[in-house]
């Protein structure tokens, strides 16, 4: 079932601007960029949304947020070779590091940061940002299709098409630095792909976008397959796993956003704890292949199409929030009754008009919005945080601190990796 946002013009549309939107990993932050700056929102459990950081006077394409900590990696239009690791907090930048042709897509979790070139990837120790491994001469990837599992802190796998003219995913263990295995995930090439959050399952659609299909990323493994539609082709633009990884989600350049649910036994098996009890398990393949005609669980239709779209599904009490920024400038929050896939729109959030959002204020009053104020370029790095700072000029943090800064934001929590960012990351002091 479904509910549908009002369409009809009114006061709060922007102009026709072209934003780049992305949810961090836990779906806690959503990252947002024009050709003016480029600002972060707090989303927590999506009621309280508001804007956490401005950026400087910069225009980016690309912008990855590490969870709930205040490591960001960004690449400007006017640098686009270069990698910008910043603590935004303190408007401070880590470091940066220059690759040899233009960055398309990064990737980060608590112990990699990977960084997708058209024609290689390049893995990276994110404590010290050291070049660990280099894949060369993969298939053009125009787009930087890929994905990095970021849930399960010993499993740390890198997924890209490993084809050109068919759907072929190389899966690339980033801690052992070694090839896994490659998947034959549809006859046509690949759009889109996401791992779950334990690094178990990977979703992947194809350029034809009828079919989201389900794989065990061991041996390859269709476990599970839905079906989007069969009226015509569609081009995914999003593809996430929910954070309890009970769900996937999908959104193209049609209105609608489906939402499919995964059966409890596979749900069961890719949580159970460990690779072997989870690989053991597999359905056969006549019975996934009786899963094609499985439909979606629940979907909502959107006021926009033919434009980007990404999502974001998390689980807060009884219900499924559904998060989906535009790139026209909005955010729509949907609540999802999980017993019977009733949709119902609980916000809309205009992403340019930041009176809609309540700032945060410090007892004195004065505003607590992050500004940066540290530089916003600096020396190559070259494979470690050796030569970044020379003298500590004020307003920068020592080399040691910005060590201790990584360390302590790619730090596991102890029980629950979706906390709020003063139980997960301590501030280091006041900022």
């Amino acid at each position: 079932m479904s509910s549908q946002a009002s369409s009809n013009p009114s006061d709060d549309q922007p102009e026709q601007k072209r934003f780049y939107v992305n949810f961090n990993q836990d779906n806690t932050s959503l990252c947002i960029g024009d050709k003016n700056d480029w600002k972060i929102l707090d989303i927590n459990d999506g009621e309280d949304v508001r804007p956490s950081y401005k950026g400087a006077t910069e225009e980016v394409y690309i912008i990855e947020k590490l969870f709930a900590s205040s490591l960001v990696a960004v690449v400007t239009v006017d640098a686009p070779r270069m990698l910008k690791v910043r603590h935004y907090k303190r408007g401070t930048e880590i470091c940066n590091y220059t690759y040899a042709s233009s960055i398309l897509n990064v990737k980060m979790n608590r112990q990699r940061l990977c960084v997708v070139l058209r024609d290689s990837c390049h893995i990276h120790d994110i404590h010290t940002m050291t070049v660990l491994h280099t894949i060369g001469e993969t298939p053009p990837n125009n787009n930087g299709l890929c994905d990095l599992s970021w849930g399960d802190p010993k499993s740390h796998l890198l997924a890209y098409p490993s084809s050109i003219t068919a759907g072929y995913v190389q899966i690339f263990d980033t801690s052992h630095l070694v090839a896994r295995i490659t998947i034959k995930a549809h006859e046509s090439p690949l759009v889109a792909m996401t791992f779950n959050p334990e690094g178990t399952l990977l979703a992947t659609a194809s350029v034809k976008g009828t079919l989201i299909r389900i794989h065990n990323v061991m041996d390859g493994t269709r476990v599970v397959a839905f079906r989007r539609g069969l009226s015509r082709c569609v081009n995914i633009h999003s593809l996430r796993f929910s954070t309890c990884g009970r769900y996937v989600g999908a959104s193209s350049n049609t209105e609608t956003v489906h939402i499919y649910k995964l059966p409890e036994k596979i749900v069961k098996a890719a949580t159970a704890g460990t690779w072997t009890s989870y690989f053991s398990y597999y359905l056969p393949t006549r019975l996934a292949d009786s899963l094609d005609t499985e439909r979606d669980f629940a979907t909502t239709h959107l006021p926009v199409s033919d434009m980007k779209k990404v999502i974001g599904i998390k689980e807060v009490g009884g219900y499924l929030r559904l998060l989906v920024a535009t790139e026209d400038g909005f955010l729509f929050i949907y609540n999802i009754d999980k017993e019977t896939g009733m949709v119902s729109l609980s916000k809309k959030i205009n992403l340019i008009n930041d009176s809609q959002h309540q700032t945060p204020s410090t007892s004195d009053g004065s505003s607590n919005l992050s500004t940066c104020t540290g530089p916003t370029e600096g020396p190559t790095l070259l494979g470690s945080y050796a030569g970044i700072v020379k003298g500590n000029p004020p307003g920068q943090m020592s080399e040691s601190d910005k060590m201790r800064v990584v360390l302590e934001a790619t730090a596991v929590p102890p029980k629950d990796i979706h906390l709020n960012y003063e139980q997960e990351y301590p501030p280091l002091a006041q900022d």
